[in-house]
């Protein structure tokens, strides 16, 4: 059995769920799993994305360095909700579209969003605040995901990378 496999088989210990029920609620076959935990097969970026869902650290699983459960999980909001609320505060701060900014408010390599993120905040302020807040926490949880994955596919990079310099 690979370590990636034990800590999988660990982790999904740890929720106490069966390896059908796991398979289940990750969206793949129970033989792909059994394959992951007995180290046949390593998960790849697709099948990654989802055991992350269940709230495993990636970098642990990857590596066994760190903690079990994702930092977020281990917040007392939903990640997405801690999001979301980053996503409404920088809205919150950022200026009406009538009033241009005195100073650079977003780092350079965003300055180009500068007029879609004016126009989307006056867009927001015509909506029933009960709304408003629905899509900004839409908004925070897609950014939020985006995140993740960005962070998953540079940690596979990394992986690859680090497996093909043991080959040379």
């Amino acid at each position: 059995m690979s370590e990636i496999g034990k800590r999988l088989a660990t982790w999904r210990g740890e929720l106490d769920l069966s390896q059908a029920a796991f398979a289940a609620q990750i969206s793949i076959h129970l033989g792909q799993l059994k394959k992951y935990e007995q180290g046949v097969t390593t998960p790849g970026g697709e099948a990654l994305a989802a055991i992350a869902s269940t709230g495993v650290n990636l970098n642990w699983l990857l590596t066994g360095q760190g903690l079990m459960r994702a930092p977020q999980q281990a917040q007392a909001l939903p990640a997405e909700m801690a999001a979301a609320g980053d996503i409404a505060r920088a809205v919150a701060d950022l200026p009406e579209a009538a009033n241009a900014p005195k100073k650079n408010v977003l780092p350079p390599h965003l300055k180009h969003l500068e007029h879609r993120l004016y126009a989307l905040v006056g867009l927001l302020d015509q909506m029933p605040d009960a709304e408003a807040d629905a899509l900004v926490a839409e908004f925070g949880s897609r950014a939020h995901t985006l995140q993740q994955l960005a962070e998953l596919r540079s940690t596979v990079q990394q992986l690859r990378s680090a497996k093909g310099g043991k080959r040379a």
